[in-house]
């Protein structure tokens, strides 16, 4: 998300974003803390609402192998793509190099191909892929968002509905498939994981890196909506401490 904002020149920091969208305060793992826990949310859900939090409208196409419509929907995605594109908008695809998201800079329906970002660009990866290969991921499932123009938002309505989302998660509301726990839920989740003996070590140490990345942004952001929000400041305050208490055993692991 952080580099598609950055593409379409949103000038807020990373603070704000993942404060905003609420990636801040998410945490979420499954029993064995393996990679996916990072990813294996609801996209179509969750990430239309973080973005309109932001001011930004978009489309979702998603579809798995065994849709009726499966190349259908990779046409009309890729139509989308490509004309969001023109209008200097990238977007947000699943699976292209690894199962994770890439960003799809631009693409070219006739010639089939598309210019793509990756968290691999630095060792080395292809820039360029076919439209045959954007989004087919292992697990069989395409996913791809398309980001609209930017729009006024109530910034009151935005802060409530971001600090709802928060509380939400906090209390495990946010876990879109059975075998995910979320916010408290995940702490007890992941610690029996290692007392068990049963913890995925890659996932342990991906996990960790990702959520302190993440956490260490809450009490920041949090800090500023206290200084926004005079008449809720001492009780952004008290959330603030909480949030650092919780980020600082991640930041060590």
């Amino acid at each position: 998300l952080d580099a598609c904002l950055t593409a379409m020149g949103d000038e807020r920091d990373r603070v704000d974003i993942a404060g905003r969208t609420g990636l801040a305060f998410f945490v979420q793992v499954d029993d064995v803390v393996s990679p996916a826990s990072v990813s294996m949310f609801p996209w179509a859900a969750r990430l239309p609402a973080a973005l309109a939090r932001l001011g930004y409208p978009s489309r979702c196409f998603h579809a798995d192998a065994t849709h009726p419509l499966f190349l259908h929907t990779v046409e009309r995605a890729a139509q989308a793509m490509a004309d969001a594109s023109e209008q200097g908008r990238p977007a947000l695809v699943w699976g292209v190099h690894l199962p994770e998201f890439g960003v799809v800079k631009s693409l070219d329906v006739s010639a089939r191909q598309a210019t793509v970002s990756t968290v691999l660009d630095a060792h080395g990866a292809a820039t360029r892929v076919t439209l045959d290969e954007l989004g087919r991921s292992e697990s069989g499932q395409f996913f791809a968002l398309v980001f609209g123009e930017r729009v006024p938002v109530d910034e009151e309505d935005a802060r409530r509905a971001t600090l709802l989302a928060v509380l939400q998660q906090g209390h495990g509301q946010s876990a879109g498939y059975g075998h995910m726990h979320a916010g408290l839920l995940a702490y007890d989740a992941w610690c029996r994981a290692l007392e068990t003996g049963t913890i995925d070590p890659a996932g342990h140490a991906y996990c960790a890196h990702v959520f302190a990345e993440l956490r260490a942004l809450a009490p920041v952001f949090l800090r500023r909506l206290a200084a926004q929000h005079p008449a809720a400041a001492e009780a952004l305050e008290q959330a603030t401490a909480a949030y650092r208490r919780s980020a600082d055993p991640l930041v060590e692991l």
